[in-house]
């Protein structure tokens, strides 16, 4: 039997754009318009700068172009330049998979780059959209790195040689090496998930790392340098990890989009229901920061523990943790009405009064939620408000704004974007940038679109 290296690379190289059906062709583009947004929202921020200016100075032949600042580099180069970005704010997607969870979002600096680099119609940049979604999808469905010292990071490596490999037009043998090489050398392992509060700047890396990696390992596999076709088997075996089902993808049966959260705030998916439900409390019983006593959330395990609500959640001294932390992102959105990204900017969590609030939230593990959560994927939660003179408001949400359940509609999508991208680009850049992604089967190539995504004062 076929290895799993070459099973998918078997399915990278059948699927076309014309198996594509359009409510799929439309998935990819709002997921490509949402993705830009975040990563236009954190074209400024310190691992974007810092990225950016190392990477920009290396220099290399002009392929793909660097979203924000319009500088040409090497394809694999812009990738992980352009993947920093997407990553950097946590308001990029969430795939909500049976046995674990991805970003798809974080293969679209290696399918623009690489498409870019390839002259790629937009109907090509699309299906290898696409391939990186479901490859993702199909062993988040079926596995999961979550009980080993691996992090999900690490699926850049497993999914991006064939994103890329796909546009190049990789042979399937090329692929399997492809996907040998990248796996092989661009494991992520979980060491920054701490639970201290000082999460450093690499979980904004450490995906994009993987991707740059898959990116160039196609390129090296396209000039005949090999790799072992029997990693995913061996990655598998080495950490026993329980494989439930098939991680290569079904060509009839697209299982990305059913799944696919896309955050309304700016914060780690689980939070999204504890800030809906106490921004609405607030607007409905019209509470104001001073009037509250005490938050208590109840949810389940991935919202109210560990990293999201631990010691170092309520002192958190970083934008990593900050923005993984269920009691700051929750005292945010009670003191500002909010939770985007300029909530995370000159270091609000030392903020005394930030301080204040945090402490006042509660969080405490419920197992209804927890079970909701484990069987049908179920964002729920109980928010409690109590005020300062003894009153208690109380709201419980299944499913926030977002969740594949509850989907954002195509004009939110689209507003979304217009707030992210809105310090970074004109209201008529704006505009052109989304015309050009609902038309992007129509594009012969990328450049139009890369374009339009260049900073009005880095035009000049």
């Amino acid at each position: 039997m076929a290895t799993l290296a070459y099973q998918l690379a078997k399915y990278a190289r059948s699927l076309s754009f014309s198996d594509l059906p359009s409510e799929i062709v439309q998935y990819a583009k709002n997921e490509l318009l949402d993705t830009l947004g975040v990563a236009l929202a954190a074209s400024d921020r310190d691992p974007a700068r810092i990225t950016r200016k190392v990477i920009t100075a290396l220099g290399g032949t002009p392929e793909a172009t660097v979203i924000g600042s319009g500088d040409r580099l090497p394809a694999a180069s812009a990738a992980l330049i352009n993947g920093v970005m997407v990553r950097y704010l946590d308001c990029n997607d969430t795939f909500l998979g049976a046995r674990s969870f991805g970003h798809f979002s974080d293969v679209t600096s290696a399918a623009l780059a690489v498409g870019e680099r390839q002259q790629s119609t937009g109907r090509d940049v699309i299906t290898a959209l696409i391939i990186g979604y479901e490859i993702q999808a199909a062993f988040c469905n079926a596995a999961s790195f979550r009980p080993t010292p691996i992090h999900a990071a690490t699926h850049g490596a497993i999914s991006s040689p064939f994103v890329a490999g796909h546009l190049l037009g990789l042979t399937e043998e090329q692929m399997a090496n492809a996907l040998g090489l990248a796996a092989s050398c661009n494991v992520v392992l979980q060491t920054w998930l701490t639970t201290t509060g000082d999460m450093p700047m690499i979980k904004a890396f450490g995906y994009p790392w993987a991707a740059h990696g898959g990116v160039m390992a196609a390129l090296l596999a396209q000039e005949g340098l090999t790799g072992p076709t029997t990693t995913l088997e061996f990655i598998l075996k080495r950490f026993r990890i329980r494989v439930d089902g098939s991680i290569v993808p079904d060509k009839k049966n697209f299982a990305a989009k059913p799944r696919t959260l896309i955050k309304v705030y700016t914060a780690q998916a689980f939070t999204q229901v504890a800030i809906e439900g106490v921004l609405g409390l607030c607007k409905t019983h019209g509470i104001v920061p001073d009037d509250i006593e005490s938050v208590v959330i109840h949810g389940c395990s991935e919202m109210v523990t560990g990293i999201q609500a631990g010691k170092g959640a309520y002192i958190p001294t970083t934008k990593e943790a900050a923005d993984h932390s269920t009691p700051y992102v929750v005292a945010m959105a009670l003191l500002e009405g909010d939770v985007t990204p300029l909530q995370f900017t000159n270091d609000r969590w030392k903020d005394p009064r930030v301080r204040a609030m945090v402490q006042r939230i509660r969080c405490v593990q419920d197992d209804e939620y927890e079970r909701r959560f484990r069987e049908k994927l179920w964002l729920s939660a109980r928010m409690v408000i109590t005020t300062k003179a003894g009153k208690v408001y109380a709201i419980t949400l299944d499913n926030p704004k977002g969740h594949p359940l509850n989907p954002l509609t195509y004009e939110e999508i689209v507003g979304k974007f217009h707030r992210m991208a809105s310090p970074c680009l004109s209201a008529t850049q704006r505009r052109t940038v989304v015309e050009l992604v609902n038309s992007l089967d129509s594009l012969p190539n990328l450049d139009p679109l890369m374009k339009a995504l260049q900073l009005e004062r880095s035009a000049g």
